[in-house]
């Protein structure tokens, strides 16, 4: 069975996203784990519903990439962001810890729950056909795909201003490939050439091939590009596209198809 959940709690994503994290370096291979205490947040009808599975082994896992700022990993393999943000507080409700499993690439993501290594994949994920094919699909918020350049660049003003140049993105991304056809239309229409992608497996090197001029623009979501530019504001600045130029995106967390138990819980934290 193949259901899309809303999740309830869309309003604590926004929240973390307001406050902002810390910035670190990326790293690979990193579990970390957030650890439940008494709580007056402690729901006893949600743990109840939760997997027995999860109930006798008090871990939800979560498998993930390096997305700041949903997840940042520190030189000394600390892992902070949105996410780490968000899992504290649900900790409290469940009365469960989260393990965080850092994968690379969105389809390390969905193998990890694929497989029943992982409860949870985060990317966010693109509710796209083919993640609502593959998983249970929990939404939490919406994205529009933006980018950053260098700032010592002319100034990003439409997406015409990148027709013919190199965008890089993130590899597998269905967003990315949406919209990199929609500005290639466009680009088409004015009379001007094609961009030429740079699939990329990650954010970090996204934002390593515009440092290193690989790349003239690095596509991203926007609160990505928003905390790539408030992190290094002499290096980089933001595109945030516009409704009239890319459709908003649904964003969320997979679930394995047969652990829908375990989605409708998430969307009622």
């Amino acid at each position: 069975m193949k259901k899309t959940v809303v999740m309830a709690l869309a309003g604590a994503f926004a929240m973390a996203a307001l406050a902002g994290c810390a910035q670190a370096d990326s790293g690979n291979d990193v579990e970390e784990t957030t650890a439940p205490e008494v709580s007056s947040k402690f729901s006893q009808e949600l743990h109840d519903a939760l997997p027995d599975s999860i109930k006798e082994s008090g871990v939800i896992s979560v498998a993930g990439e390096t997305n700041q700022p949903w997840r940042i990993v520190g030189a000394d393999g600390n892992l902070t962001g949105f996410q780490v943000d968000i899992q504290e507080e649900f900790s409290e409700i469940l009365g469960v810890e989260f393990k965080n499993d850092m994968v690379v690439g969105l389809p390390a993501v969905k193998l990890g729950v694929q497989s029943a290594r992982n409860d949870i994949g985060f990317g966010p994920l693109l509710a796209s056909e083919a993640t609502r094919k593959d998983l249970t699909f929990v939404e939490h918020s919406l994205g529009r795909p933006s980018f950053i350049y260098p700032v010592s660049g002319d100034k990003l003003t439409s997406i015409l201003d990148m027709c013919g140049a190199t965008i890089a993105h993130l590899e597998g991304s269905v967003a990315f490939d949406n919209a990199l056809n929609t500005i290639n239309e466009e680009c088409a229409a004015d009379g001007q050439d094609e961009v030429n992608r740079l699939p990329l497996p990650d954010i970090n090197a996204v934002i390593l091939a515009v440092e290193s001029e690989r790349a003239q623009f690095g596509g991203m979501g926007a609160h990505q590009a928003a905390y790539t530019e408030t992190e290094n504001p002499e290096k980089f600045a933001k595109y945030i596209s516009s409704e009239e130029e890319f459709s908003s995106d649904k964003l969320g967390s997979g679930f394995a198809v047969d652990n829908l138990q375990l989605a409708e819980v998430m969307a009622q934290v």
